[in-house]
C-alpha cells in the first residue's frame, strides 16, 4: 500500500471514529427526556411514542406520524435509539459536507451558512433531531455526488429514496430526480418503477396484515393535517395560515407548485450550459414542494438546493437577493426581541412562515431572471446540460 493510499485510509478511519464519538456524545437519552430540551426534541417524542402501547395515541410532545414499518424499525433499535440516531445524524451531516465541499461553486461556505442562518430555519432544523435530517442530508449528498459523476452514488440514490420512503412515504417523490441523473430515460424508468413497487408492497403488506395499526397511523396523519390543520412550513401551510380554509390551502398548494415548477423550468431555459449539479438541485426543489406537507427540515433541504443553484447563477445579483432574504428574515426576531410590545406590530411582520417563504421565493425569482451558468475561475465553461 502506497503512502498516499495509506494516509487516505487512515483519514477515513479517523472520520468514522469521529462520527461515532460525536454521536455518542450528543446522543445521551437521559439529557433529553424532559420538557424544554434544548435539542433533539423530536427523538424524545419518538421514544415517548414507542414506549407507549399505541405510538399513534401517545402523550408525546409531537405526534408520531410515521407508518407502521418505520415504528417497527425504530423499535428494533429502541434500547439505544438516541445514540444510534445521533451517530447517524452526525454521519449524514459529515457525509453531506464532504460531498458539498467538492462541488465546484464559488463561496460554498458562505452560501451554506447564509441559508442555515436565514430566520433560524437551518439552526432549528438541525437542533430538532428529526430523522428527516438524516434522510435529506444523505440523499442530497448522493444526488450531488451522482451529478458530479459518482457511479456508486448513482446506484445508491434509488436505494436511499426507497428506504427513506419506508419511513416517510412522501419521500418517494424524489425518484423524479433520477430522470436528471441517469443518461438513459429507460434506465431511470426501470429504477423508478422497481423502487416504487418495493415501497408499495411493504406498505400494502402492513395495510393487509396489520389493519388496526395501519388504521391508527392513517387516523393520526389525518387528524394532524385535516383536523389540527398542520401542514408544516410549505405553501399549503402558508395559505392555511392566511385563510384558515383547508380548501383554500390545497388550492394555494397547487398554484404554488405550478409557480415553483415554472420558475425552476424557466431558470433551466435561461441557463447556458447549466451544470448537472444545478439541474439536479432544481429538480430537488420542485419535488420537495410537490409534497403538500413540507416540514421545516424539508424546507431547509430545499433551501440548500436553492443556494447551490444561486451560487451557479449567471449573474451576481443573487448575492444581493440573499442579503435581502436574510434581512427580511431578521425582522420577526428583531420585533420579538427588541420591541417593548411585539403584539402591537401587525401579525405579518412577526411571522417566520411568511419571511421564510418570501426569502426562498426571492431567490427563485432571481434565478428565473438570470439562469444558471457554469463559469470556472479561469472563465471557461463547464460541460453541462444546455
Amino acid at each position: 500500500m502506497s503512502g498516499g493510499s495509506s494516509e487516505k485510509t487512515a483519514w477515513r478511519i479517523i472520520a468514522l471514529l469521529s462520527v461515532i464519538a460525536a454521536g455518542a456524545a450528543i446522543g445521551d437519552e437521559g439529557a433529553h427526556r424532559y420538557p424544554g430540551a434544548l435539542y433533539f426534541w423530536d427523538v424524545a417524542s419518538y421514544v415517548t411514542a414507542l414506549d407507549s402501547p399505541n405510538p399513534y395515541r401517545s402523550d408525546a410532545v409531537f405526534p408520531f406520524l410515521y407508518p407502521p414499518v418505520a415504528a417497527d424499525i425504530f423499535k428494533i433499535a429502541r434500547s439505544h435509539l438516541f445514540e444510534l440516531m445521533a451517530i447517524a445524524y452526525a454521519g449524514a451531516i459529515a457525509f453531506f459536507v464532504s460531498v458539498y465541499m467538492r462541488v465546484d461553486m464559488p463561496r460554498k461556505f458562505e452560501w451554506l451558512f447564509a441559508i442555515t442562518a436565514m430566520g433560524g430555519m437551518g439552526v432549528v432544523s438541525l437542533k430538532s433531531g428529526n430523522v428527516a435530517i438524516i434522510m435529506n442530508f444523505t440523499l442530497l449528498a448522493l444526488i450531488l455526488d451522482a451529478a458530479m459523476g459518482g457511479a456508486g452514488a448513482l446506484l445508491l440514490v434509488p436505494i436511499a429514496i426507497g428506504l427513506g420512503a419506508l419511513i416517510k412515504p412522501q419521500f418517494i417523490l424524489y425518484l423524479g430526480v433520477l430522470f436528471v441523473l441517469e443518461r438513459s430515460r429507460r434506465t431511470a424508468s426501470v429504477k423508478v418503477i422497481a423502487t416504487a413497487v418495493m415501497v408499495i408492497v411493504v406498505h400494502a403488506s402492513y395495510m393487509i396484515l396489520k389493519p388496526v395499526v395501519w388504521s391508527n397511523y392513517v387516523a393520526g396523519v389525518t387528524n394532524r393535517t385535516m383536523s389540527e390543520q398542520d401542514f408544516g412550513w410549505g405553501a399549503t401551510e402558508l395559505f392555511m395560515h392566511l385563510t384558515g380554509s383547508t380548501m383554500a390551502a390545497l388550492m394555494g398548494y397547487a398554484v404554488s407548485l405550478l409557480a415553483v415548477g415554472g420558475l425552476c423550468y424557466w431558470t433551466f431555459r435561461k441557463s447556458s450550459r447549466a451544470p448537472v449539479v444545478g439541474v439536479a438541485c432544481l429538480a430537488f426543489i420542485v419535488l420537495t414542494f410537490a409534497n403538500p406537507r413540507v416540514p421545516l427540515y424539508d424546507l431547509y433541504a430545499a433551501g440548500i438546493a436553492v443556494i447551490i443553484c444561486a451560487a451557479f447563477a449567471a449573474a451576481t445579483e443573487t448575492v444581493w437577493v440573499m442579503a435581502g432574504a436574510l434581512a427580511i428574515n431578521l425582522v420577526p426576531w428583531m420585533i420579538s426581541e427588541f420591541t417593548r410590545s411585539p403584539d402591537a406590530w401587525p401579525w405579518w411582520a412577526r411571522d417566520y412562515m411568511i419571511t421564510h417563504m418570501a426569502g426562498v421565493a426571492m431567490l427563485l425569482l432571481s434565478l428565473s431572471r438570470t439562469g444558471l451558468g457554469a463559469i470556472q475561475p479561469e472563465g471557461k465553461q463547464v460541460t453541462g446540460i444546455s
